[in-house]
């Protein structure tokens, strides 16, 4: 019975080999179970119900067969390609230019020519309001360059204090 409550352990563990849980299975369709393993007969049992219920006999399959499955799976892929090929052209040829038009007020306007005079309108007045929001950077790189000359002349003035000093200690 401790072997049995080993190859349990080990079983639950999930460390057990194929031997072992053939051991267990052999232990539990037999007769003589001890009454603490009584709990797991069920279990081992229910295992061996269901594997003759869930594997019918299976039947090869021939060469006939098999052909055919290959020949379903050449059409439906030659088909879905066909398909694909279909919808991209669909969806991804060019407009041409009568279609140009544009929607103002909920309104279409299908002269091009006027379409494209209103576009521009719009496009001008987004390139001004972007301009004038980038004005404050350009007076950021002018203060920038000042700074850099008032660093120069700093750096000119601590020269000529330098200089200054050693002059006086020379003197």
């Amino acid at each position: 019975m401790e072997r049995i409550d080993e190859l349990l352990k080990k079983y639950f563990e999930g460390t057990s080999t194929l031997a072992e849980e053939k051991e267990l299975k052999t232990y539990f369709n037999g007769e003589n179970i001890a009454e603490n393993h009584v709990i797991y007969k069920s279990l081992f049992c229910l295992f061996e119900s269901e594997r003759t219920e869930i594997s019918p006999s299976i039947t090869p399959i021939t060469e006939d067969e098999k052909a055919k499955k290959i020949n379903r799976k050449i059409i439906l892929l030659t088909l879905s390609g066909i398909a694909a090929c279909l919808l991209a052209i669909t969806v991804i040829r060019t407009p041409s230019l009568s279609e140009d038009y544009l929607i103002q007020h909920g309104k279409r306007i299908n002269n091009p020519e006027l379409a494209q005079q209103m576009a521009r309108k719009k496009l001008e007045k987004s390139l001004a309001v972007v301009t004038r929001r980038l004005e404050p950077m350009q007076t950021l790189g002018k203060v920038e360059t000042k700074m850099e000359k008032i660093e120069k002349i700093e750096k000119i003035n601590q020269i000529k204090q330098d200089i200054h000093n050693k002059l006086s200690k020379i003197k």
